[in-house]
């Protein structure tokens, strides 16, 4: 993963990825993980997934492909697009995959 400017925290709440596993127990490859920064920050997940995942916006919000979505908006995408975006400073994003 990379971040733009700004520190981003992340937060594996169930399953595996990125080499971490949480201790939440799950009966699927589905995972979560939780996206905060208290700065603005570029997230591009595009070489890690593929596929459908949504995004849920719990704080802030988020601009992608040239919309801005805000807080408690689910973003489904159907393919790696939208696993780019910005984060707007205070925001936190739910990621599942």
């Amino acid at each position: 993963m990379t971040a733009g400017k700004g520190v981003v925290h992340y937060t594996l709440i169930p399953g595996e990825a990125f080499n971490k596993r949480s201790p939440v127990p799950v009966h699927s490859p589905l995972f979560f993980i939780e996206i905060s920064s208290t700065d603005r920050a570029t997230e591009n997940f595009v070489e890690h997934f593929c596929g459908e995942s949504a995004f849920y916006i719990l704080e802030g919000s988020v601009f992608s492909e040239g919309e801005t979505y805000s807080e408690k908006q689910l973003l489904v995408s159907i393919n790696s697009r939208l696993c780019e975006f910005e984060l707007a400073e205070n925001s936190s994003v739910l990621c599942i995959w």
